[in-house]
């Protein structure tokens, strides 16, 4: 590309760079590779800046953005973003404006804020639906105990209900679960379509000093292609900030990292700079080495005005604030100068706020002439260097006129605040709400500056609402309150951000949690909403014990918090506390009636308690209730597997034919149905439709392993339960289907270990210790396997092949009378089973009773007269019975 002509634009630029002094090996090195193929050996598509504070980072920043924008488009992040979706959304809102829209990334950030507003108001989080899971598990289970087949229970129905809980606000398994991931696949999409016609998209990550700690893995995992899709290499991430990048996450990358360290000035650049500011006088040109350390920022701001003799140069640590503002002969200049440093930025209206309102529009835009100042789309930030000498400046002269200012800017931010909350009339709106937020935000970085002891309680419960919003604005929380400890030089607030969460790392919800319910004096609001948000974080955890006891606090703070009774109801759901899921739904809706999810989780509980009717009489209300889902079809569904006819609930599952991942679940029940039919290959070509990513696939796999060893492949069956190996709520079902797999392919020790993870206690329990009891058997442990076989016929008395297979181990412990009552038992549940007749002719046997071994052979030899066995016991029998010893 070097031999291409210049642009118009690029010639500008290039006439622009005598002003620009120093870092030409800098800006040579990336415009090279602005110029170089991507397909050439050197061609670099990861830069690092690094550098102290006044090393001109940003400034070199600034140039790159300038050569980048003649090759395409750019994006550049500060530290307004705090985490990887805020810094997808911004680098989507910047593109858009460059007119290059991310549709499918920004539709589907909008309905994840759907998700989530809807798990806040009723739905755990994370979780899919209480109520979904609830008939799930009703389903499964109703069909598990009329079918005989093992795919029921409440790990099943939680991976069911994820799926059935995100049936209109989620296009896969993972927009939940893993936002991050989800949101992340579809913004590579979109950007890699959005550069297809550029040559160059940059993107800038400035200050990564403070963004880093929220941004790097997922940048890292970003920038090398493998988690989320590959970007193309025209692609180019720029990262600048203070330190080396982590090694423990970047250590892989680095040999493809182009690094650019920043040192202070060379004294030849330092002299250029100054001569080019018309500074000869070799006395001054002296001091301002001495005193600056030739950092840039501050060898430019001190030659920025020409001082004329070496007095009027002064040591910056001391009075260079007072020293660079008599060059600003301007009262109101001068003061505004100090009181644009008390904002962490500076925009039109703030700069209203703090001059007077008499300011006129766009009169804040002489800051961008000042040398310590950038600005980036009306938004005005001074140097860290400088910023921070003006605040030492200003609290140590004043703290009446410090407190005084930043109380004029948080009432400022409040006002601005309050202005969007008409149309943010729910909590949860204002907390999704970006622009809420930043005012937010700014807010109470001000009330800390001027007041923290009187905002200690405010920005606590601030920081319980930024934990149950995520983990990005957690985060954003507790680098305020250390920024505003930094900035009003107040050990306590710095103090405070480290145990609400180290500010350099990703805050923990949990731990934050923790330590605000410890704080003494916390309102009981707070407290309530701590322990709710909480065990909201324990439900996702499957922690269900300690989310039951959060949320027990906060109901017993407010009885009337209907919210917390249901997220309780569903927690008791998966500890079998059924009567207890009902009395919290109950109470839940005598405060808010005519709750569909309330109806679905009461059915669940119902039917876990035996009281079937009771449970079609709940589900058909939440059918009611929501009528535009799926709900009527699965209710039709239910009733038909818990009458045992899996062709009806077939036949009602084929109306249901919505798209998206309400349809992967019908597949899902379909193929599980086919199953219960006895149709194993039907139900195979079912789920070969369950495609998505997520518990959809865990449950694909488990299903097409249990298919396969119903038509008598244990093999395949086994290569299928390969891939379901995610740890969490399927995982037990998985461990029964390769337990019947290894049964099948003559591994009984192997299916005994995966047998002892199979400890559900739902209605597949029969199969797993009927499982368990014929390996048993098979392998000789004769009281092992009487004792888990006693444990499935009671779970179902009218299982004859357990009955069978009990008599079988009774036999060989010599147990003949139980044995025998084993095989007539069986013998009564199916008189046509010849093999049934012919063992319990054997106990007979052994036990001497002939007359009656020889009835049973008869009757075996009847039922199967091709069988040589019956006829030959037969036989033996009958020469004993005649006194003529065992012949035959």
């Amino acid at each position: 590309m070097a031999d291409q002509p210049m642009s118009r634009r690029e010639k500008l630029l290039q006439q622009q760079e005598p002003s620009f002094v120093g870092r030409s090996g800098e800006l040579a090195v990336f415009e090279a590779n602005l110029r170089r193929n991507e397909n050439a050996r050197e061609f670099r598509f990861l830069f690092h800046v690094r550098g102290q504070s006044g090393v001109g980072k940003s400034t070199l920043l600034e140039r790159w953005k300038g050569y980048a924008r003649g090759s395409g488009a750019t994006v550049y992040l500060d530290d307004a973003v705090h985490g990887p979706q805020e810094a997808m959304k911004a680098i989507a809102d910047q593109l858009a404006l460059q007119g290059l829209p991310m549709k499918a990334f920004a539709k589907r950030f909008a309905d994840l804020r759907r998700r989530q507003k809807a798990a806040e108001h009723g739905l755990p989080a994370g979780e899919g639906s209480p109520g979904a899971e609830g008939v799930a598990q009703a389903v499964l289970s109703a069909g598990g105990s009329a079918f005989g087949v093992p795919l029921g229970g409440d790990q099943l129905a939680r991976s069911v209900g994820q799926l059935w809980g995100r049936r209109r606000e989620q296009r896969d398994g993972e927009l939940v679960d893993d936002p991050v991931s989800a949101l992340t696949k579809v913004f590579v999409n979109d950007l890699a379509e959005a550069a297809r016609d550029l040559y160059r998209v940059v993107l800038f990550f400035d200050v990564y000093e403070r963004t880093g700690p929220g941004l790097d893995r997922w940048l890292r995992d970003l920038v090398k292609g493998e988690r989320y899709g590959e970007l193309p290499l025209k692609v180019v991430v720029v990262i600048a900030g203070q330190g080396k990048l982590a090694p423990a996450v970047w250590g892989e990358m680095s040999p493809h990292v182009e690094e650019v360290v920043l040192d202070s000035f060379t004294e030849e650049e330092a002299r250029d700079l100054m001569a080019r500011r018309g500074i000869a006088d070799e006395d001054t040109v002296t001091a301002i080495l001495d005193v600056s350390d030739r950092l840039p920022v501050l060898v430019d701001m001190l030659a920025s005005h020409r001082p004329t003799g070496p007095g009027e140069v002064l040591d910056p640590a001391d009075t260079a604030v007072e020293r660079f503002l008599k060059w600003e002969t301007d009262p109101t200049r001068r003061q505004a100068i100090l009181d644009c440093a008390l904002p962490q930025e500076v925009d039109a209206d703030i700069y209203r706020a703090l001059v007077g309102s008499e300011a006129v529009t766009g009169g804040e835009s002489w800051l961008a002439a000042l040398p310590f100042v950038t600005s980036h789309g009306g938004r005005y930030r001074y140097h860290d260097v400088v910023r921070t000498q003006i605040l030492r400046l200003q609290r140590t002269r004043s703290a009446t006129d410090w407190a005084r200012r930043h109380t004029t800017l948080a009432d400022h931010h409040a006002h601005q605040r309050t202005t969007l909350e008409p149309a943010l009339p729910d909590v949860y709106d204002r907390w999704a709400n970006e622009q809420w937020r930043d005012h937010r935000a700014a807010e109470m970085y001000h009330r800390l500056c001027a007041n923290p002891h009187d905002t200690r309680l405010a920005i606590l419960d601030d920081c319980v609402h930024a934990a149950g919003t995520s983990t990005e604005t957690l985060t954003r929380w507790v680098r305020l309150i250390h920024h505003a400890g930094h900035d009003s030089g107040n050990t306590t607030l710095t103090e405070r951000a480290t145990a609400l969460g180290n500010n350099t790392t990703e805050a923990d919800p949990q731990t934050a949690l923790r330590h605000i319910l410890a704080e003494p004096g916390l309102p009981t609001t707070t407290r309530a909403l701590a322990h709710h948000t909480r065990g909201q974080y324990h439900q996702a955890t499957g922690d269900h014990p300690q989310a039951i006891a959060d949320f027990t606090h906060a109901i017993r703070i407010n009885p009337g918090n209907a919210l917390a009774l249901r997220f309780r109801a569903y927690s008791h759901l998966y500890v079998r506390a059924y009567d207890q899921v009902v009395a919290d739904i109950d109470r839940a809706r005598a405060l808010t009636p005519d709750n569909a999810a309330d109806h679905l989780l009461l059915s669940a509980a119902q039917h876990m308690t035996g009281n079937l009717d009771q449970a079609q009489v709940d589900l058909d209300r939440a059918a009611e209730l929501d009528p535009d889902s799926g709900l009527p079809h699965l209710a039709r569904c239910f009733a038909h597997f818990v009458a045992g006819d899996p062709h009806q609930a077939l036949a009602e599952l084929a109306h249901a034919t919505s798209p998206g991942p309400e349809q992967e679940l019908m597949h899902i029940l379909r193929g599980w149905a086919h199953i219960g039919a006895g149709d194993p290959n039907q139900a195979l070509a079912e789920l070969a439709h369950a495609t998505s990513p997520g518990p959809a696939q865990e449950l694909a796999h488990i299903f097409r392993g249990f298919a396969h060893i119903g038509v008598g492949d244990p093999n395949q069956a086994l290569a299928e339960l390969a891939h379901a190996t995610s740890p969490g709520p399927a995982q037990e079902l998985a461990h029964l289907a390769r337990g019947l797999a290894h049964i099948g392919v003559g591994d009984p020790n192997q299916a005994l270990a995966e047998l002892a993870h199979a400890t559900s206690p739902g209605p597949e329990q029969e199969l797993i210790h009927a499982a368990r009891g014929f390996t048993h058997l098979t392998v000789g442990n004769y009281e092992l396997a009487v004792a888990d076989l006693s444990r499935a016929i009671d779970l179902n008395p009218s299982n004859e092949m357990n009955l069978a297979s009990r008599g079988g181990a009774h036999y060989q412990l010599g147990h003949y009378y139980e044995a025998i009552a084993d095989f007539s038992r069986a013998i009564e549940l199916n008189p046509d089973n010849a093999w049934n007749h012919h063992a319990r002719g054997s106990v007979h046997h052994a036990a001497g009773l002939l007359s009656a071994a020889a009835g049973d052979f008869d009757r075996a030899g009847e039922l199967a007269p091709d069988e040589v066995q019956h006829g030959r016991w037969r036989n033996v029998v009958r020469y004993e019975v005649e006194g003529r010893g065992d012949e035959a």
